[in-house]
């Protein structure tokens, strides 16, 4: 747990997100990271010591000069050991089942200065089998494309449906449709569809992609459970035709753990596997 615990301190401080958001992108000297924060190089230091307890940071000397850097795939791996954690089975984890027990003891035997509880409004996702999820990101063309197929594949058709649209629909990219080929799901059929309001109002689950979707996707009824991933729109990616490619395979990457993450939860919730066996 040690680890799990610096991993959480680590990504706790603004300055910290700032470091590592820009040490995902390229690897970065201190003298250059005091430019461009406008922090002195004792304080710069002393962030990047944590994130180096963590084991967030490699570092690659160059002469008198370190460059720091953070990997995407190990900031992924920290992720998924902070998830594990807090969503621990309780069998593996003496301290939390304990703590559990007593809490349904508490609810079962209030104490006699406890509020009442109002009973909560039940969650959307249990409420209907299929659960049905719709995606939205600007143009329908990248992102929302991507999700919208990737839970097709992962997930049994009879437990959950999901469609997507955009604001403003521009086409399906067509590295869009060759990086989901790579591995193994086809977009050929792919087409880009307009967000309808009536459509969303109907959905079990909205998530939006990008900021602007999230800013122009109407107000939907309280049954509709709204969430957002905030994702890079691999279409605005530069550099050569290799580096934009592998941009879209990073966020399509990025996308299928979420998506994998989010059957997990729909699993959870209805106590039923809804994902097929990868």
């Amino acid at each position: 747990m040690d680890r799990e615990l610096k991993i959480l301190r680590a990504l706790g401080s603004k300055t910290r997100l700032r470091l590592v958001r820009l040490l995902l992108t390229e690897e970065i000297c201190v003298c250059e990271l005091e430019h461009i924060l406008g922090i002195s190089q004792p304080a710069i230091s002393q962030q990047l010591t944590v994130l180096r307890e963590a084991e967030l940071l490699t570092a690659r000397r160059e002469g008198n000069w370190v460059f720091y850097q953070v990997e995407g795939p190990v900031l992924l791996e920290a992720w998924e050991r902070v998830r594990d954690l807090l969503f621990c089975p309780l069998g593996e984890d003496v301290q939390t089942r304990e703590d559990r027990a007593r809490l349904r003891q508490v609810l079962e035997e209030p104490f006699s200065n406890c509020p009442d509880r109002i009973p909560k409004r039940e969650a959307p996702l249990k409420k209907r089998c299929p659960v049905r999820i719709d995606f939205v990101c600007t143009g329908n063309s990248c992102r929302s494309q991507m999700a919208e197929y990737l839970l097709r594949n992962f997930a049994d058709p009879a437990r959950v449906t999901v469609q997507s649209s955009g604001v403003d629909p521009a086409g399906v990219h067509p590295l869009t449709i060759a990086v989901m080929e790579e591995i193994g799901i086809d977009l050929s059929d792919a087409e880009s569809k307009r967000m309808d309001y009536e459509d969303l109002t109907e959905s079990d689950l909205v998530i939006t992609l990008c900021g602007d979707a999230r800013e122009r996707c109407p107000v939907t009824p309280p049954a509709v459970e709204r969430r957002h991933w905030e994702l890079p729109d691999p279409a605005s990616a530069v550099g050569d035709d290799e580096q934009v490619l592998q941009e879209f395979r990073r966020v399509r990457d990025e996308i299928a753990r979420r998506v994998r993450t989010l059957l997990g939860e729909i699993n959870a919730l209805s106590g039923t596997r809804v994902a097929r066996d990868q």
